[in-house]
């Protein structure tokens, strides 16, 4: 009901809305959530790391939390990189600004890709998933 509200007041509104259950997904959704984070899940998915791969789910924490360290951060693709292969890409953020690529969102349609084939070409529209200690301001 919030999301629905608001997004009435304010139709430009960028939502990210929280559920403890998957079962109001749609609702979301259809109140025009742009995201939506089920936390029952995550916490479940996090937990069944946590037992199959012991003390990932600490490094899942630093990178989700603003507390300390390194962080996840969605950027523009550098102008210089476009059209390049994500490998390159990858090797050249790490070299010249000390940024570890994860992934993208294709610009065309949104798509998130983690850790695309080392072929592909990143297109000037996309958006490269980082860590880092800051945000960084590469053009």
């Amino acid at each position: 009901m919030n999301a629905l509200t608001i997004k009435n007041l304010y139709p430009k509104v960028y939502i990210c809305a929280e559920l403890i259950g998957s079962e109001n997904v749609d609702h979301g959704r259809m109140a025009g959530a742009d995201e939506i984070i089920v936390s029952g899940e995550l916490s479940t998915n996090l937990l069944v790391r946590g037992a199959l791969d012991h003390g990932i789910t600490r490094m899942i924490t630093e990178l989700v939390s603003n507390r300390y360290g390194d962080e996840l951060y969605k950027i523009k693709v550098p102008a210089y990189l476009a059209g390049s292969a994500f490998l390159k890409v990858m090797s050249k953020l790490k070299e010249e600004h000390d940024v570890l690529c994860l992934g993208l969102e294709r610009g065309e349609d949104g798509k998130l890709i983690p850790n695309p084939e080392k072929g592909y070409r990143v297109g000037a529209s996309d958006y490269l998933v980082v860590i880092s200690d800051k945000r960084p301001r590469i053009s």
